[in-house]
């Protein structure tokens, strides 16, 4: 996940649509960009927020729904650590009727 540190949200998603044919199981790594997400939380606001930012645009991508639930809640973290508790929750409303 190093790689997606040094690029931008647009150069993130075009790696995404550039790599995508060659997976063959779109789960995992929907959770090592959820579990960068999150580790980022605390460390880097606004890699964690681009990262959940690029779950949620692989997701809808591959058509992958847990992929893009994940990054609807990564989303919502992120927003509830840096205290905009507000914005935060319609992520994880979104995020809980995508994966139901």
């Amino acid at each position: 996940m190093q790689f997606l540190h040094g690029l931008g949200l647009e150069e993130g998603m075009e790696y995404i649509r550039e790599h995508c044919a060659k997976l063959h199981d779109h789960a995992a790594p929907g959770n090592l960009i959820k579990d960068e997400a999150q580790r980022q939380e605390h460390i880097s606001p606004l890699l964690a927020l681009k990262l959940a930012e690029l779950l949620i645009f692989f997701g809808t991508y591959v058509d992958h729904a847990p992929s893009y639930a994940l990054g609807l809640l990564a989303k919502g973290n992120v927003l509830m650590w840096s205290n905009r508790k507000s914005w935060a929750e319609p992520y994880g409303a979104q995020a809980s009727s995508s994966q139901g």
